[in-house]
């Protein structure tokens, strides 16, 4: 548990291979609090929205969605092949 909660601690420093990545952290507390908030406190009419903005935190914690992309699908200005 002691080299675990280091872990953690370390993530958040520069150095490579000392922790987790914080990247990786914010994604997992936002899906892990997205399910908690979503289940336990919105009303059901809510959940599904609720629980889009949390995985939209996920997504763009991690780099797979970025606000371009969002930007750029909005616009619909798409890139042509």
């Amino acid at each position: 548990m002691k080299e675990f909660l280091k872990k953690i601690v370390s993530s958040f420093d520069n150095k490579q291979n000392e922790g987790f990545s914080a990247r990786k952290l914010t994604a997992f507390f936002s899906i892990v609090m997205g399910a908690y908030v979503t289940y336990c406190k919105l009303p059901e009419s809510e959940q599904f929205n609720g629980l889009c903005v949390w995985l939209l935190l996920c997504i763009l914690s991690l780099g797979i969605v970025t606000f371009e992309q969002i930007i750029k699908l909005k616009n619909d200005t798409k890139d042509k092949l």
